[in-house]
């Protein structure tokens, strides 16, 4: 399959495994349901791929066309945190900063999901944290329910350890 590809695109595949935990998959789920949007997705870059506990998680965000972004963080035990009181705008281009602390001794898997829409989703909005399995399937009813203009990105990232 490589062989074919690099056949027909001229390219190397930048292919890597995420490996993400069971009470995180309803956000594969949702991106795969935004999969088929015609809306632009949002580009979404971190500081790093493993971010030791009590070490802060940068993170840019960039083809935002005058849309709403929505951010959120889902955690290894599927709990999403809502970001976007952390985001700074300027312009077309938003950034985050965040402090993030968790006692393990092995880094376990989180995601930081961007979601853009003409003016924002009120699924995405929440104010405490919720499990993903709750309002990912809400934010996507919302989506479909008034036609709104979605999509989405993620990004796989490692907290913990020392």
């Amino acid at each position: 399959m490589l062989t074919k590809f690099k056949q027909s695109y001229n390219v190397d595949p930048n292919i890597g495994v995420r490996i993400i935990e069971q009470k995180q998959c309803a956000v594969a789920d949702f991106l795969q349901a935004l999969r088929g949007s015609t809306a632009e997705k949002p580009e979404l870059a971190l500081s790093s791929d493993i971010i030791k506990s009590g070490q802060a998680l940068k993170g840019t965000l960039g083809n935002l066309e005058g849309r709403k972004t929505d951010i959120l963080l889902v955690d290894n035990a599927g709990v999403v945190y809502n970001l976007a009181p952390h985001l700074k705008n300027a312009d077309e281009n938003a950034s985050f900063n965040i402090k993030l602390g968790l006692k393990t001794d092995t880094p376990v898997p989180q995601m930081i999901i961007a979601v853009t829409s003409p003016n924002g989703l009120d699924t995405a909005n929440v104010k405490d944290p919720i499990l993903a399995e709750t309002l990912f399937p809400k934010i996507l009813a919302e989506i479909n329910d008034k036609k709104v203009a979605a999509s989405a990105t993620a990004k796989y990232f490692k907290l913990g350890g020392s």
